[in-house]
Parts: C-alpha cells; sequence; structure tokens
C-alpha cells in the first residue's frame, strides 16, 4: 500500500459556518393580542403590520419555496461537483482541480454541500474515483463539522465492493481520529491482505 498525504489538513483549511439570517416576523391582531391570522413584517427598524395570508397558506408556501430552492441548490452542486470529480485519477494534481469548488460551495452553505455529497454517493455508486473523491473532501473536514452526514457517507465507502475505495474509507476514518467509529471499522468485512493490515493499523492506532 502506498502512504497517501493529504493535500491539505482539516486545520489548515478552515471554511466559514453557514449564518442563517432570521425574519423577525411577530403575530398579532388589532387588539393588540396574538392572532395566527395575522402576520406582522418587520421592515428595517420599525414593524410594518400588513396582513399577508391566513395562516396555512403563508406558512405552506413559505415552505414549498424553501424546498423548492434547497433542491436547486443541491442539484447545481452535484452538478458542479461530478464534473470534476469525475476526472480524479488519484493523483494529487486531479485533486487540485476540484478545491475551489469546494471551497465556494462549503463557504455557501456547508449544509449543501453535505447533501451534495450524500447525493452523489447514491447516484454514482459504481463509480469508484467520484466516491474515492467524495472521501478526500470529506478528509478536509472535522467530525463535529459532518456529525449529521459525514458517519452515514464513510459507512457506504467502506462497505463499497472496491478495495480502494474502501481504503480512502479507512484514510478518511484515520484523519477524523475519533475512537468511537471504531466499530464501523471493525465490523468491516475485508479479504485483501494490504487493505485489512491498512485497517488493522487504524484500529491501534484509534484504540491506543
Amino acid at each position: 500500500m502506498t502512504s497517501r498525504v493529504l493535500l491539505f489538513s482539516s486545520s489548515e483549511r478552515v471554511f466559514p459556518y453557514e449564518i442563517d439570517k432570521e425574519i423577525d416576523t411577530t403575530l398579532t391582531s388589532d387588539s393588540g393580542q396574538f392572532d395566527p391570522k395575522t402576520i406582522i413584517r418587520t421592515v428595517g427598524f420599525t414593524q410594518e403590520p400588513s396582513v399577508l395570508f391566513t395562516g396555512e397558506t403563508f406558512f405552506d408556501d413559505n415552505i414549498r419555496y424553501d424546498e423548492e430552492n434547497r433542491k436547486e441548490k443541491i442539484n447545481n452542486a452535484v452538478s458542479r461537483l461530478v464534473d470534476e470529480f469525475q476526472f480524479y485519477d488519484y493523483s494529487q494534481d486531479s485533486e487540485n482541480s476540484f478545491w475551489k469548488i469546494v471551497d465556494e460551495i462549503a463557504a455557501s452553505s456547508f449544509s449543501i454541500l453535505g447533501a451534495a455529497l450524500q447525493d452523489i454517493v447514491i447516484k454514482f455508486y459504481n463509480s469508484p474515483n467520484i466516491l474515492c473523491s467524495v472521501a478526500i473532501c470529506l478528509c478536509n473536514f472535522d467530525l463535529i463539522q459532518t456529525e449529521e452526514w459525514g458517519p452515514m457517507i464513510l459507512i457506504s465507502l467502506l462497505n463499497h465492493k472496491n478495495d480502494t475505495v474502501k481504503e480512502y474509507a479507512t484514510m478518511l476514518l484515520d484523519n477524523w481520529n475519533d475512537s468511537t467509529l471504531l466499530p464501523i471499522l471493525k465490523n468491516i468485512d475485508c479479504h485483501a491482505a494490504w487493505l485489512r493490515a491498512y485497517m488493522d493499523s487504524v484500529i491501534a492506532k484509534l484504540e491506543g
């Protein structure tokens, strides 16, 4: 097994956390009492009351818009990432080509990046080089940043039939350096001697 050195460590590449700007809204009636049928829109530093929709219609329309908008952003991120991942040939030069896009998506919305990477794993599960690209991307972030979806991707990659994908997944687990992930690695079925030796070395490191 050839040892691989990560292009960047998670400590060297820091991304801004996503900030959700909440709209300040108040539900009230002319009497000043709470009324779910009336919505007050905040404009600047003053509140201008205006009845927009009945409660159900307003929130249903906003939820629908948010879902469609998020889906569009995820699809766009998937397309941009796959355009680069498909040319990954396990070299550092080909790895360099996709970092700019990963950085842009992560800076814009880390949750969109996570959803896009999950989608890519599902849609391109038969493309080892694309899956290895996903593993490299995740190596660039700490486990705590990806805890809601990262371990699920890790499990999918470790259970892949391709040994190179398993190797990259093991590299990811090693990079996260978290002993709580040990049960995942210990239960992986692996027949290649060189890969088993690599997995065992990571297990020993995390146990020590």
